[in-house]
Order: structure tokens, then C-alpha cells, then sequence
């Protein structure tokens, strides 16, 4: 399930973060995905501050980061072999972060 956040809260779907629906699917183990959301008409550039606004509103832990951003790679529409590589670059990426 794609979710976006900042887009949710801007829009008012929801009006704190913290009691976002997405949350309580999370801790049921349904795979979600972060997205900007329209990044051509909010002006976005990535996910960046949606991760860092869920990571405080839902007090993520560095496991269930990862596990977003795999998600993300996981339900991508990209080829097997592309799906591989960037899931690799992903894996370099987090150790390079997280020995840092």
C-alpha cells in the first residue's frame, strides 16, 4: 500500500501524523510503500521529510525505516534485474549510513 503522509496531513486527511491509519497497517504487517505523492504539483523532490516527519510522528526504529524503504524497492515498477541492483545499491548505502 503506497502511502503519503505529508500529502494526507497538508490535504486533511488527517490532522496529526501520530493517529495516521497507516500506522496502526504498519503494526499489522501489511507492506507499505513512503511516497511524496504528485511531486510535479507539490514541488517535491524525494521522500526525504516524509520519512523524517513519520520517523518522529510514529517513533520508527532504524529496522522499520529499512524495512520502508525495502518495501519501496520490493513493489517498484522495475524489472527483476533492475529491482536487484537498486536493492543492492540500497543494502551498500544503509551500511555505509549506518557504520557512519
Amino acid at each position: 500500500l503506497e502511502v503519503c503522509p505529508l500529502s494526507n496531513l497538508i490535504l486533511g486527511y488527517t490532522y496529526d501524523l501520530r493517529w495516521h491509519p497507516a500506522r496502526s497497517l504498519m503494526y499489522r504487517g501489511v507492506p507499505l510503500t513512503i511516497s511524496a505523492d504528485d511531486p510535479g504539483f507539490w514541488k517535491s523532490h524525494g521522500t526525504t521529510l516524509d520519512y523524517c516527519y513519520i520517523a518522529l510522528a510514529w517513533e520508527l526504529t532504524l529496522k522499520e525505516l529499512k524495512q520502508f524503504a525495502i518495501n519501496g524497492i520490493k513493489h517498484a515498477a522495475l524489472n527483476d534485474t533492475e529491482r536487484e541492483k537498486q536493492r543492492e545499491k540500497f543494502d551498500e548505502e544503509w551500511t555505509k549510513w549506518i557504520e557512519h
